[in-house]
């Protein structure tokens, strides 16, 4: 006060008389106080305060400028609504609020800070078959899956506390009682003061997206997990990913392998090879063969190299697929296999007695050098007439074929076969079937020549 005092003493006429005047305006002599002092430091000065009215307080903002020693006032006030009208306005504010969530196409939820549900849009409702008392509160927690509701649970009461944006993803019951999977994105609201309020969070119906996310992550899984190497190329033949299994048969860890050429896996003398699979590959749009590849070791083995080419435009850098199977085992089995089948041949085309296989009616599918021989015939001659045709005795032949077709053996039957000159030749033949899980196939005959001995008999016994 005494330095107010001391002021004025300092001012002339006018301004003391405004000064006083600014004391009744501002209703403060703190006020007034604060602006001689700055006025004895001869500095422009802003001073905001509330003016008393008749209803209300009001807000003004004052600007002091010091001129020559003298003070001018220049007052800009921006005078605050009354509280009433301010209140009207938060009201109108919040009804445009509700208005608009009411029809926007998403469903929202608005919680306090205490996580307490009190607004829920008509869209929401009519999602979840049920009404905004029964929502209200945690109710809203009823149509979410069991499964899924504690980590919806934990995850809405950390970012309470944390009073952070957020989203999760969960199962909510429609109206019909089918669970849809919903995308929540969430906001933290705020007053004036900056005092938290809560949520306000909206969600959407993602439900065939997450059905297809899950396919992708299912088959990306079984690509992984598969047996069979399985790699993407792209457009300059180098790999841009594969799984485990094709790295594993060349012996190394697929990030090795990225951005390496498919040539590199490919030994050199099949090259040329590769290169016509690439043919194929660009002609027919898929294309496989049998190639040597050369391990990170140096090791060499034998792959069958399928490609087909990328079926979409989902990837622009990509150009094929490619899949491997290591068949060097397969390839040795094969081999052994192979041998065995061409000992079984010779054993059969050089067999010492005839023999000859038929089908089911008895007709010829095959027979060896020795049965030929026997009878004189060229091979296209022979294989596919009936047996019965070279038989002197048909009738004992078909009989035979009936037997057998009821699983019978034949082992000792003794007969008469003509030869292609017209001669005869008896003959000792045993016969046996062949069946595929129990179903008749065909006939084993082995056939040995026994015209000799019956002549020699019989002139023993003339």
């Amino acid at each position: 006060m005494n330095f107010l005092l001391r002021s004025l003493d300092r001012l002339g006429n006018v301004s003391r008389r405004f000064l006083m005047l600014y004391i009744v305006t501002t209703g403060s002599l703190a006020i007034a106080s604060l602006a001689m002092a700055l006025i004895e430091l001869q500095v422009p000065m802003e001073i905001e305060h509330r003016i008393h009215s008749i209803k209300a307080y009001l807000w003004a903002i004052d600007t002091l400028l010091f001129i020559l020693g003298g003070v001018m006032l220049l007052t800009t006030r921006r005078i605050a609504i009354r509280q009433a009208a301010l209140n009207e306005l938060l009201a109108a504010s919040e009804e445009t609020f509700r208005s608009l969530v009411t029809a926007a196409p998403v469903l929202t939820r608005v919680a306090q800070a205490n996580g307490s549900c009190t607004f829920f849009n008509q869209p929401w409702l009519l999602f979840t078959g049920t009404t905004l008392a029964a929502a209200s509160g945690y109710g809203w927690t009823q149509c979410v899956h069991e499964e899924d509701l504690p980590r919806c649970r934990d995850l809405l009461k950390e970012h309470l506390e944390s009073q952070l944006p957020f989203s999760m993803e969960y199962r909510l019951r429609r109206h019909d009682g089918v669970f849809r999977w919903m995308m929540e994105y969430g906001m933290p609201r705020f007053d004036t003061a900056g005092k938290f309020l809560g949520l306000t969070s909206s969600c959407i119906d993602m439900t065939e997206q997450h059905e297809k996310d899950t396919r992708v992550r299912e088959l990306n899984e079984a690509l992984e997990n598969a047996v069979e190497g399985i790699s993407m190329l792209d457009t300059n033949l180098r790999f841009i990913s594969m799984n485990s299994a094709f790295a594993a048969v060349l012996g190394a860890g697929p990030v090795e392998l990225i951005g390496q050429p498919l040539a590199q896996i490919i030994h050199p003398i099949d090259r040329q090879e590769l290169d016509s699979l690439l043919k194929k590959l660009e002609q027919h749009g898929k294309a496989e063969g049998e190639l040597r590849g050369v391990r990170m070791d140096g090791m060499i083995f034998f792959m069958r190299l399928s490609l087909v080419s990328r079926s979409s435009a989902g990837n622009e850098r990509m150009c094929c697929h490619a899949f491997m199977k290591d068949i060097t085992d397969e390839l040795r089995t094969r081999d052994v296999i192979a041998a065995h089948e061409r000992s079984l041949v010779d054993y059969f085309q050089n067999a010492m007695v005839g023999v000859r296989v038929l089908d089911t009616e008895g007709r010829i599918i095959d027979a060896n050098r020795a049965e030929l021989n026997l009878l004189g015939y060229r091979r296209d001659k022979y294989i596919g007439h009936k047996i019965q045709e070279f038989y002197t005795d048909s009738p004992n032949i078909d009989d035979m074929l009936a037997r057998i077709a009821r699983g019978e053996n034949v082992p000792y039957f003794e007969g008469v076969l003509r030869c292609r000159n017209g001669t005869k030749k008896t003959v000792v033949d045993s016969w046996s079937g062949q069946f595929d899980d129990g179903e008749f196939r065909g006939v084993r005959c082995f056939t040995q020549d026994i015209t000799d001995r019956r002549l020699a008999e019989s002139l023993a016994t003339e």
